[in-house]
């Protein structure tokens, strides 16, 4: 039921409707069709029956086949309660939902609220109510809060993962009953205005898990990559009534099953193979797993096993329990492992060859590895020989993954996701032990799965899986340029050398530095010692597996967004060379007093926000904000970079960036990093804001200006940085070391020409057509000079999924 003012505007819409079947291969064409009737219901009829029927002027409105009704308010009587009725039809067949509406005389807000499709949910998953609050008049305050029937504790702040008097309202897992049919109702109260405007959703109805069985293993011990087993789960019941229908206990019937076994995945974390994904079937057989047994000590390989209610909206429950593991005998781990990569790939099932050939690679993950995730007492030969093991690893994968994204009707859930980049996150846990071309696959192959069509967030552990594999692509790339060069020591972290200087030794040092030794190559992970000569005439660009892994971080934020509901927790990451930030907003969280915004690292920019940013996308429900921190390691440059690079992005509910005029200003208050620049140094050189653009670093864009440098002693402080309009939304910003005579003689003569090549995207939006994930990073007839997060001001995947 609703509540609406006489003179609201009021909107039917069912455009929503759609037919399940129709979507099916070789379904006939729609034929669809709308069909709008209306009631009125008689006071006191607690049933909601309705026997009197709307004004003929009101019949005839809603006359023809259409989606929407508008323009309906003027034709509805105060005092009144209405009950409209949408008919959708297709093929002969057809459903019907109804909407009831009361109207008052007060300027009521006008409140909207949409129950979840479908209506069945699961206990396990949060649930999402999407709301809306318009104003109809004046300038009075408007207040929200939430009712449930049954009641729900809503002073409980840890029962919601949204604030409570917010026009949606996220319930987080766990809080609501298996069982139990609910409904929310949204009520506004305007300040000056007596009654109040309401919004209830229809019946949603709770599903719970089923109750957990156990895990069985056969044999029950055996040798590493030698010895098959069977795994699987039995003694799973459903309770009753715990899937809302009532009824008796029942037994497996009707669950579907997910098993597999833990292996270790990046810098040692746990990562879940997958062997059958939602399958009748709770069994699974396989080669016991190498990665469980360190030094040759017997270990227990981990099994798993999810069950899921069918149409129960998800609701599912994990069981887990052990094989005993053997080390392997005879040969080493790289040879067993290439063996079973040979069986694995004569396998005909594309899933279950991408589960045997994951087994394989992921033999060769140890929790005993390096900062580059590899052995220092490998040889050569044998990284050549694991890198080769990975390589056809990740073909299986991605061969797999293809067969899901061949099939555009699939709306990939956050489980199907998890299943496949798991396994590429498996494969590529060792960077040392990528090649760029395997890293590329990897790459290619979990944007393309992130940017698929789906209408859920991806998980919390599937898009931290897909940073690390991107992550892991850019130390792919730090490790080949250190092959292919003599890089200079590095210091520790990124986060230490903001912190830390050693005032005597970088005083001598720079003391004997040549004017042009401050514009070469480098970044901050370096000491500044290399006597590499300068690049000025052929400014380096982005590596393009670089370029593809930023590409992707895109990806990871869109997905970690999708689907959720405003104010919302967020998705929030740091890796080594990529920090990724994505949340979702209302419009008047942005903007003014909001802020200061930045990525979850000591070296990202915090940036302003102008207070017409919130006024630039009012017209939407909500604005998605991401914001990035990227390594400078990863971003050469001609002359020498300060900071890290930082970026933010804003879209609206259309996949929009806001529009600001010139006149408004988003500032960036960019952290130094590294040595800088000595007193003397200063009358020569310095800092710049710079932004990428074209895939290099570009000092001399007139949208962007340096408004100010705090430094308390060399190398330590912030540059503030401020560009017009939209100028770095989607940029990747930062500050480098420049000539103070070449800076004012190039504004003055050059003509500022835009480069006109096309260049690797550095945060670029990938062209999703046919979601092949193989068009990736580099695209021709891009704006003349722009390297923005995304292609064009559209966010393309955000775009599919609306």
């Amino acid at each position: 039921p609703r509540v609406v003012g006489k003179d609201s505007i009021l909107v039917l819409d069912a455009s929503a409707s759609y037919d399940p079947d129709a979507a099916a291969p070789g379904a006939p064409k729609n034929n669809e069709t709308w069909t709008w009737t209306c009631a009125i219901i008689v006071a006191g009829s607690g049933d909601g029956n309705a026997d009197q029927l709307c004004s003929e002027d009101l019949t005839l409105v809603m006359s023809g086949s259409t989606d929407t009704l508008t323009g309906i308010a003027s034709f509805l009587s105060v005092g009144y309660r209405y009950k409209f009725t949408a008919r959708y039809a297709n093929l002969g067949m057809y459903d019907d939902a109804s909407s009831e509406v009361s109207v008052v005389n007060d300027p009521i807000p006008t409140v909207v609220v949409s129950t979840p499709d479908p209506a069945t949910v699961s206990s396990t998953s949060p649930l999402r109510l999407i709301g809306t609050v318009t104003r109809t008049s004046g300038t009075g305050a408007i207040s929200l809060y939430w009712e449930a029937n049954p009641a729900v504790n809503f002073t409980a702040a840890s029962n919601f993962l949204t604030p409570v008097n917010s026009p949606s309202l996220v319930v987080n897992s766990g809080i609501l009953t298996p069982g139990t049919s609910y409904v929310f109702t949204l009520k506004a109260r305007q300040e000056g205005v007596t009654l109040e405007g309401s919004a209830t959703t229809g019946t949603i109805v709770v599903v719970g898990p089923p109750t957990p069985g156990q895990i069985f293993t056969n044999p029950s011990s055996g040798e590493a990559l030698s010895t098959m087993f069977t795994a699987g789960s039995n003694g799973w019941t459903v309770e009753a009534g715990s899937t809302g229908s009532g009824g008796a206990v029942s037994t497996t019937s009707g669950l579907r099953y997910t098993t597999g076994y833990v292996v270790v995945g990046a810098r040692g974390g746990d990562v879940e193979v997958t062997m059958a994904s939602q399958s009748a079937a709770s069994t699974f057989t396989g080669l016991l797993p190498a990665n469980v047994t360190t030094g040759g000590v017997i270990a227990d390989a981990r099994v798993f096993a999810y069950a899921e209610v069918a149409g129960g909206g998800g609701a599912r429950a994990r069981v887990e329990g052990t094989v005993r593991v053997i080390p392997i005998i005879g040969k080493g781990v790289s040879e067993a492992a290439a063996d079973a990569l040979k069986a694995a790939m004569m396998i005909g099932d594309l899933a279950l060859r991408a589960a045997a050939a994951v087994t394989a690679a992921a033999s060769l993950n140890t929790r005993l590895t390096g900062g580059d995730g590899a052995s220092d007492t490998l040889d050569a030969s044998e990284i050549a020989a694991r890198k080769a093991i990975r390589a056809g690893a990740m073909t299986a994968v991605a061969d797999a993954a293809a067969a899901v994204l061949a099939d555009s009707n699939i709306d990939l859930g956050p489980e199907v996701l998890s299943v496949h980049i798991n396994a590429v996150a498996a494969v590529a846990a060792v960077p040392a032990e990528l090649t760029a071309s395997t890293a590329v696959r990897g790459v290619e192959i979990i944007a393309g799965l992130l940017r698929a069509q789906s209408t859920q967030p991806a998980n919390t552990a599937t898009v931290r899986a897909a940073t690390s594999m991107f992550n892991g692509a850019m130390q792919v790339v730090v490790l080949n340029t250190s092959e292919t060069s003599q890089p200079p020591p590095r210091t520790t972290t990124a986060a230490m050398a903001i912190n830390t200087t050693n005032a005597t030794n970088a005083a001598s040092r720079r003391r004997s530095l040549l004017s042009r030794r401050l514009l070469q190559n480098t970044s901050f992970m370096t000491n500044f010692t290399t006597e590499r000569p300068p690049t000025l005439g052929a400014p380096p660009k982005i590596d393009p597996l670089a370029a593809k892994a930023l590409d992707g971080s895109l990806a990871v934020a869109l997905a970690a967004v999708r689907g959720q509901a405003p104010g919302e927790t967020g998705m929030s990451i740091t890796e080594e060379h990529i920090s990724i930030s994505a949340s979702r907003h209302l419009p008047g969280d942005l903007g003014g007093t909001g802020g200061p915004f930045k990525a979850p690292h000591e070296a990202a920019g915090s940036y302003y926000l102008p207070p017409n940013l919130a006024a630039a996308v009012v017209t939407d429900t909500h604005a998605d904000l991401f914001l990035f921190r990227v390594n400078g390691a990863v971003l050469p440059s001609a002359t020498r970079i300060m900071s890290d690079g930082s970026s933010i992005d804003v879209a609206g509910t259309d996949g929009l960036r806001p529009s600001l005029a010139d006149t408004d200003e988003i500032t960036v208050h960019v952290p130094l990093v590294g040595p800088g620049l000595i007193h003397l140094e200063k009358v020569l050189y310095e800092y710049k804001c710079a932004r990428h653009t074209g895939g290099m670093w570009d000092h001399e864009d007139l949208l962007v200006r340096t408004v100010s440098v705090t430094e308390t002693t060399p190398g330590v402080g912030h540059v503030i940085c401020a560009g017009k309009g939209t100028a770095i939304l989607g940029y990747v910003v930062g500050v480098v070391v420049v000539p103070i005579n070449s800076t004012l003689a190039n504004m003055q003569t050059s003509k500022h020409e835009p480069t006109q090549d096309a260049y690797w995207f550095i945060l670029g939006g990938t062209v999703a057509a046919g979601l092949s994930f193989g068009a990736v990073a580099l695209f021709y007839g891009m704006r003349r000079h722009a390297t923005k997060i995304a292609i064009e001001d559209r966010y393309r995947p955000e775009e599919r999924h609306r």
